[in-house]
């Protein structure tokens, strides 16, 4: 198994990160790419992933979607895990992983695309409501931050993430259906309300919808991020 962690600025949630990996460190290689981080995010990465079977701190320019690519592509594993550094894998989610690590390379590299359960760290009603949507497989519910899962010769048959500055998850997922199907497994992850809370949870939500509609009408993803980013 490896796992591909994009991070920028995110030495608050490394470690809550790599603790709820613990249970996969003899067995999974991780892979941190950093988008030119000017806090501690690196020197954490570096220190951290040296307590698993393989570790790797890559630097890359900025961009979810850039960074993941430069991960897999640098991936060794039969399985890639695509998870971002603000979300926390259950105890059943890491049983998942941990079974699909003893399957056959085979079946490990076939692995179909699959994402889990989404979960959020704030009790809010509407954070509720959303993860209750996102157990929907669909262009509307479905996303990286319910963590991504593909067998690394399914991922080479897909095609790569998307080098693009917003949406790559969307990108991944919308070639990835073209092929086949995505399944939503049950195990929850758990992950950041941050932005909500401070963007506001239906204001935020909102934005997203809008970003989503522009995206699926055929705007220039460039042109989406500037406007998300001056906003």
């Amino acid at each position: 198994l490896s796992i591909i962690i994009p991070t920028l600025e995110e030495e608050g949630m490394l470690s809550g990160l790599f603790a709820a990996l613990d249970r996969l460190a003899s067995t999974t290689e991780v892979i941190v790419v950093d988008g030119r981080s000017g806090d501690r995010t690196l020197s954490i990465a570096a220190e951290r992933v040296g307590h698993f079977r393989r570790g790797l701190v890559l630097e890359s320019r900025p961009g979810r979607g850039t960074q993941l690519a430069a991960g897999a592509d640098a991936a060794t594993g039969d399985l890639f895990l695509f998870l971002h550094a603000d979300s926390r894998p259950s105890p059943p989610m890491i049983d998942r992983l941990l079974a699909l690590s003893a399957a056959s390379r085979t079946e490990q590299r076939n692995h179909g695309v699959a994402l889990f359960r989404l979960g959020f760290d704030d009790p809010h009603v509407i954070l509720r409501l959303y993860a209750l949507f996102a157990r929907i497989e669909s262009y509307w519910t479905s996303f990286g931050d319910q963590g991504v899962l593909v067998g690394a010769d399914m991922y080479r048959h897909i095609g790569p993430i998307p080098a693009i500055p917003i949406l790559e998850d969307v990108g991944f997922l919308t070639q990835a259906r073209a092929v086949g199907t995505i399944t939503k497994y049950p195990e929850r992850i758990t992950t950041s309300s941050r932005r909500f809370l401070v963007g506001g949870v239906i204001r935020t939500q909102l934005e997203n919808g809008r970003i989503l509609l522009r995206h699926r009408r055929g705007t220039d993803s460039a042109v989406i991020a500037e406007e998300y980013r001056s906003q």
